[in-house]
């Protein structure tokens, strides 16, 4: 501490009464660590020890061997009252070190100030003490502007209230803090680095527990914004949003709850993953666990808490993108989703026990409405359009989708157990009605619409040669019905070929090489019972 004013306003030591009419400090400054052993710098070297000395320290006592009651401490009649009728801190600093991490934590906090007002000791329930002040980043813990990008304002967070023994209440602005103030603690969890920005207006109500009332905690903010958030590894960006904005949050933290009015997403982009041995970008980016510990004597868990409930008015999405890369199969499939724009309405999360499918009623649905160009290659991207309603517990979608020129070609990896071609290109569209419902025996299912395959071109497997080709198959009036207790039916009200090639081989042993496109189907639940339902109805 450079300075310590105190100015006195009444003092009586004999009725334990102090009153203080100011208190001044001038730049103090407090330096926190913890060690390797998870010990605090504050702490005595042994605190075991201590207190081991101070519960062996022999009792007076007097010459007959009863204790001297003249030498135990008296009660006070009453408490110490202290009154402060106005502090004041200046330029104060505070700097934390954990050394607990693989990779030591670092955190400074400078121009550190704090005014409060009506300070009382006992607390007065009538006369909570108010209070405000700043302070603000460490310019070394401040994150540092890209090349060309303009110079950001340093991380500052303000604050006011009031407060006493029974209630606090208290708002606070948040501007320009790193969001990778955090990355060494989230390294034990996550190997890629967040980096971001974060602003938000908060506040803060909490109530004491009384007769009859619980405790209240909750946290609000008029405003939360992430900015620059970007998760990356070796330089390579996996994950990002431009913007993140959150709008009128409510967070009941005794209640389990979480509310917003909006959040929208701005620019967000990922890169989804799997290479050759199965395994999925997010499964890398977990960092490995401990080794657990040796085994110990079971415990009683306590009763799990009840779930938390999250509630979002409206949920936006601008400008996405996604890259799509999956090695895993015979050969690779590759895609680039970009202009991914999606509107939710409603969307709720938790608060109830998991859904009985068998007993479950219609599930509350959301509004929703998506659209996004896929691309393959060097080939003109296709659209896919979405308006209709989404429920989740169970899964339910119903709506109108419209689909032009999607490349089915892209996915022809996932149909390769299934024919016995090799899709060069195919050009898929469909305007019209689905319907999808998750039940206890598996996916329902109802479409009825038009739908298109244009230009398809497919060559055999060995040797390639050219085995299929036509310019548009438009069939309308399509209507498909699939449920796990029934045949599969499969409507068409008209179908129109042109420009259509084949190449036509009768095998040795009578066959039409058409007639093979198609692998003879795995033994599958269900495919069974499917096939002796058609038998019957034929």
């Amino acid at each position: 501490i450079d300075m310590l004013q105190v100015t006195l306003d009444e003092v009586r030591p004999f009725e334990q009464v102090v009153k203080l009419a100011r208190v001044d400090i001038g730049a103090p400054r407090l330096a926190l660590a913890r060690d390797r052993a998870g010990r605090l710098n504050l702490l005595p070297a042994d605190r075991s020890q201590a207190i081991k000395k101070i519960a062996d320290k022999p009792s007076a006592t007097s010459a007959a061997g009863q204790k001297d009651t003249a030498l135990q401490p008296l009660t006070p009649a009453r408490p110490w009252q202290l009154e402060i009728a106005r502090l004041e801190v200046k330029d104060g600093a505070l700097s934390w070190r954990d050394d607990t991490l693989a990779a030591p934590a670092q955190l400074g906090l400078t121009d550190l100030a704090l005014n409060a007002s009506g300070i009382a000791y006992p607390f007065s329930p009538n006369a909570p003490v108010q209070f405000s002040g700043s302070l603000a980043l460490e310019a070394a813990h401040s994150t540092r502007p890209a090349a060309g990008a303009k110079q950001r304002v340093p991380a500052r967070l303000m604050f006011k209230g009031s407060a006493n023994e029974q209630s606090v209440d208290a708002t606070a602005q948040a501007a320009g803090w790193p969001v990778g103030l955090a990355a060494a603690y989230a390294r034990q969890w996550l190997t890629p680095t967040l980096t971001g920005q974060l602003d938000a207006d908060l506040q803060l109500t909490w109530r004491a527990a009384l007769a009859g009332r619980p405790a209240v905690l909750r946290l609000g903010a008029p405003a939360v914004a992430l900015s620059e958030l970007q998760l990356a590894e070796n330089g390579v960006l996996l994950a990002g949003v431009q913007t993140a904005q959150l709008q009128q949050v409510d967070i009941d933290l005794a209640g389990r709850s979480f509310k917003a009015a909006s959040l929208r997403l701005s620019q967000p982009t990922a890169r989804v993953e799997r290479d050759a041995g199965g395994r999925w970008m997010y499964q890398r980016w977990l960092a490995r666990p401990e080794p657990p510990a040796a085994a110990a004597a079971p415990v009683t868990m306590p009763d799990a808490a009840p779930p938390w409930a999250l509630a979002i008015d409206e949920v936006l999405l601008d400008g996405g993108a996604v890259s799509f890369a999956d090695l895993a199969g015979a050969e690779p499939v590759a895609f680039d989703i970009t202009a991914a724009n999606a509107r939710l309405g409603g969307l709720a999360l938790g608060g109830s026990p998991a859904v009985n499918l068998a007993t479950a009623p219609a599930a509350p649905v959301m509004t929703l409405a998506a659209s996004l160009q896929l691309a393959a290659g060097r080939s003109k991207p296709g659209s896919l359009d979405f308006k209709g309603r989404l429920g989740l517990a169970p899964l339910a979608l119903t709506g109108q989708l419209t689909a032009e020129r999607l490349p089915a070609q892209a996915f022809k990896s996932y149909l390769a157990g299934a024919v016995n071609i090799d899709l060069l290109r195919a050009d898929a569209s469909f305007n019209g009605q689905v319907a999808l419902r998750q039940s206890a025996a598996g996916i329902q299912a109802e479409v009825a619409g038009d739908a298109a395959l244009d230009m398809f071109s497919a060559n055999t497997l060995a040797p390639a040669e050219e085995l299929l080709a036509w310019k548009a198959l438009k069939v309308r009036g399509l209507k498909v019905l699939l449920d796990p207790a029934r045949a599969t039916r499969v409507d068409v009200a008209e179908a129109a070929l042109s420009d259509f090639f084949a190449r036509l081989i009768v095998t040795p042993a009578g066959r039409i090489n058409l007639q093979d496109l198609l692998k003879p189907p795995t033994t599958r639940p269900g495919l069974d019972t499917m096939k002796n339902v058609a038998e019957d109805q034929a």
